[in-house]
């Protein structure tokens, strides 16, 4: 699966998507993470690329490592 960041609203928070998630599309300003087999691997890959806050996206983050992760699981952004 495809992985990409989007700024969210609020200043320093970035979130993590999938490519096939709904939110996304109303995204311009995606940034490609990278293609992974699961939630976890590009977990990791965000926390080296980044130094902002990064939530996962809670209409396609849905794996118990990525609700587990050093991420929060946010409602809303």
């Amino acid at each position: 699966m495809d992985y990409y960041l989007t700024k969210s609203d609020r200043d320093g928070i970035v979130v993590l998507h999938k490519k096939v998630c709904p939110q996304l599309i109303q995204h311009s300003n995606a940034a490609y993470v990278g293609y992974y087999f699961g939630e976890y691997g590009a977990i990791q890959k965000v926390e080296s690329m980044t130094a902002s806050t990064v939530v996962s996206c809670p209409e396609c983050m849905t794996d118990m490592q990525a609700e587990n992760s050093v991420f929060e699981k946010k409602d809303k952004y």
